[in-house]
């Protein structure tokens, strides 16, 4: 599916085997990684926990036990490289509404996976959320959905109903799974607010959150929320490349 997404201005390409160098001189500002599913979810089994292997094992449908393998594998792919630790040795605990943290707390993190793709978002300054939305994998429409709130403001104005949903959409549930409640909050009591350069601004549950929407080729949408109003943030597309085969641990 790499083929499919073509990389725009503000994406870079990152080799899984060049992740640590990558990263060598730390994280300052927001990372978003989005990488498409490995081609063997078995491959990956040696970079996940045990619980996170049984959690894949649990589900019947063979495209979702790869896809909590990809979003599993790149998780501690890329948070272990920040650390200088072995992705197994990451400590994880569950933070404010049984969102998962790094234990030592030295920053936060977020996954999102659809369709053909994974996401994850880094920030060392505070809470992050990310979501991520392929709408040609959805098993049902958005009729009937109710997302919309009236202070919302959308800008540039979207070409159909269906990207202005998916646009909202995506904003809104980074901003809420950044709270740690994603679905657990009605979305249409969460108003966006335009701040320029394609960013919201969002207050949920007494919490002001900056979020930035990505279109993607291919019909992907992509968002990331932080309670910091950033600047810059870094974005990559990760290449599997040989880990799908053979992953070796470093360190």
């Amino acid at each position: 599916m790499e083929d499919a997404w073509v990389l725009g201005g503000d994406w870079r390409e990152c080799p899984w085997s060049g992740v640590e160098a990558m990263l060598a001189g730390g994280l300052e500002r927001p990372l978003v990684v989005m990488a498409p599913l490995a081609s063997n979810g078995e491959a990956l089994a040696p970079w996940l926990s045990a619980p996170e292997q049984a959690r894949c094992v649990r589900y019947r449908r063979s495209a979702d036990r790869l896809r909590c393998a990809s979003a599993h594998a790149l998780k501690r792919r890329v948070l272990a490289a920040l650390l200088g630790v072995r992705p197994r040795a990451l400590a994880l605990v569950q933070g404010a509404y049984g969102k998962p943290a790094l234990a030592n707390g030295a920053l936060a993190f977020n996954l999102s996976h659809a369709g053909d793709w994974v996401a994850l978002a880094c920030d060392p300054a505070g809470a992050v959320g990310v979501d991520l939305e392929q709408p040609a994998a959805r098993h049902r429409g958005i009729e009937g959905i109710t997302i919309g709130h009236p202070a919302d403001r959308l800008e540039p104005l979207p070409v159909s109903v269906e990207q202005g949903f998916y646009v909202t959409w995506t904003l809104k549930e980074a901003v809420t799974k950044g709270v740690g409640l994603g679905l657990g909050v009605e979305f249409a009591t969460l108003a966006l607010r335009p701040q320029g350069d394609g960013r919201y601004r969002c207050r949920c549950r007494g919490q002001c959150w900056y979020a930035r929407h990505q279109c993607l080729d291919g019909g992907v949408h992509l968002a990331l929320a932080c309670r910091r109003c950033w600047t810059r943030v870094d974005w990559w597309r990760l290449s599997w490349g040989a880990a799908q085969f053979a992953p070796v641990l470093p360190r």
